[in-house]
């Protein structure tokens, strides 16, 4: 193959590699924004992390309309509810915002409704040690299987 074949050919492959999507994860608690750029990270996303001031969980995108990363991250980023938008002065392909835990995510109230009060009680004890407001519901009758309801 001549030099010139073989560098074209080199071009080529080259132009056909995706560039890396990457996103810069943004949260005042403390060990958050690392936590979560490792997880994404170790998806395949190009990550930076950033502690600073952030009160509210969103998702910004550069590119128009957004790429199917933006799809993926989303995947990725469960259970923080959010909606992207575009915002094209981004200097990255695309910022996590994510609030203060204490305001935005726990701020979930979790009734417990079990067989027994017993279970009830241990449950509603376990989410309550992550911070979730729990209260215990009226006991079920004999349930097939469990159940998860949203509502929001």
């Amino acid at each position: 193959m001549s030099p010139a074949i073989a560098a074209s050919s080199q071009q080529a492959s080259i132009a056909t590699v995706p560039a890396p999507f990457t996103v810069r994860v943004e949260s005042a608690v403390p060990s958050l924004p690392y936590q979560v750029a490792k997880a994404l990270a170790a998806a395949g996303f190009a990550t930076e992390a950033k502690k600073c001031a952030a009160d509210t969980c969103s998702l910004q995108y550069r590119a128009a309309p957004p790429p199917a990363q933006v799809t993926q991250l989303i995947a990725h980023l469960i259970p923080f509810n959010l909606k992207p938008t575009h915002a094209p002065g981004l200097d990255v392909d695309a910022v996590v915002t994510l609030g203060d835990l204490a305001v935005s995510t726990y701020d979930w109230n979790v009734r417990v409704q079990a067989e027994t009060a017993e279970f009830a009680s241990d449950v509603a004890a376990a989410c309550s040690s992550y911070g979730y407001k729990t209260q215990i519901g009226m006991e079920l009758d004999f349930l097939a299987e469990p159940e998860l309801h949203c509502g929001a």
